[in-house]
């Protein structure tokens, strides 16, 4: 089940173990995610993250939840951004420092993210937090405040649906998802086709980042058989997508000793490129970070 109680300092939601099944039409993806996220303020998005966990945990062996006092489950940290790596640990979720000790994990992140089903999140002007499991949630401790739950003194607001909860910083926010009256992120097109991708690339985690006027960029990790891959989907850029694809191609030669290409291609208005991580699983994330992953010109 998931538990979400109340915290002194920052919001915590334990996941614990679920009795009960998901009708397997209702299996993770990025794409049925951002159905459950809101536009944030007047530029709808920074960062949307979404992950599906049950999988990650899966595709590195944890046959049960990980306890991050006893479990290597900063591996699984590691899994959210590729496959596990224990020589290099990031938070799966935007915003977060990395987390340098398993015992750490749960304090650092705020959230029992380590044995939810799927997790998801946009962040921008504030931030939400989407979380769901097999069983229903189960409120322990945290206080009512009409249809929400007040997880500290000033907030954030939890509010909980049958086996899924979000955690939001805004309490009108918590409350339209409550009522399902959201402005939800699946109504940008560029960034429905965008997650759409990542899941046809069968990735385990993914990410979509506002590029401003280059457009968005969507990252997706994959477990290729056991070896780390990934999927780089970019959208909304300005000019012609065959010329951005032959521009990203060239980009991409001069970090080739990071990420070997295995393919590139248009589909549609898209560029979606594809790769496989040649020594360290967070490649595609570690490049993104330090400006150096090839993207398209701002026009």
């Amino acid at each position: 089940m998931l538990r979400l109680r109340a915290a002194t300092a920052i919001a915590v939601v334990p996941f614990l173990a679920a009795c009960g099944g998901a009708d397997d039409d209702d299996a993770p993806s990025f794409a049925a995610a951002l159905e459950q996220l809101p536009r944030l303020g007047a530029d709808d998005f920074t960062v949307i993250s979404w992950t599906d966990v049950a999988a990650a945990r899966e595709a590195n062996g944890f046959d049960a939840v990980p306890d991050p006092a006893v479990d290597a489950a900063a591996d699984l940290v590691v899994a959210m951004n590729g496959l596990a790596d224990s020589s290099v640990v990031l938070a799966p979720l935007d915003g977060y420092d990395a987390v340098t000790a398993p015992a750490g994990v749960d304090n650092e992140l705020g959230v029992g993210w380590t044995s939810a089903d799927s997790i998801a999140s946009v962040t921008g002007a504030g931030s939400f937090n989407f979380y769901a499991d097999d069983g229903d949630v189960e409120v322990d401790g945290a206080e009512p405040d009409g249809d929400l739950y007040r997880l500290d003194d000033d907030g954030p607001y939890g509010a909980v649906d049958g086996n899924r909860a979000v955690i939001a910083s805004d309490a009108e926010q918590a409350q339209a998802w409550a009522d399902d009256d959201a402005s939800t992120l699946d109504g940008l097109a560029d960034v429905k086709q965008v997650a759409e991708a990542i899941d046809d690339a069968d990735a385990l985690s993914g990410r979509i980042v506002d590029l401003g006027p280059r457009g968005i960029l969507g990252i997706g990790w994959i477990d290729d058989d056991g070896d780390p891959a990934c999927v780089f989907v970019y959208a909304g850029f300005p000019g012609d997508a065959d010329d951005v694809r032959d521009d990203v191609e060239a980009g991409w030669s001069a970090v080739a000793d990071r990420v070997e290409l295995d393919d590139v291609r248009t589909d549609g208005d898209l560029v979606v490129v594809r790769g496989h991580q040649v020594d360290d699983v967070t490649a595609p994330l570690r490049l993104l970070m330090s400006a150096t992953l090839p993207l398209p010109d701002a026009g």
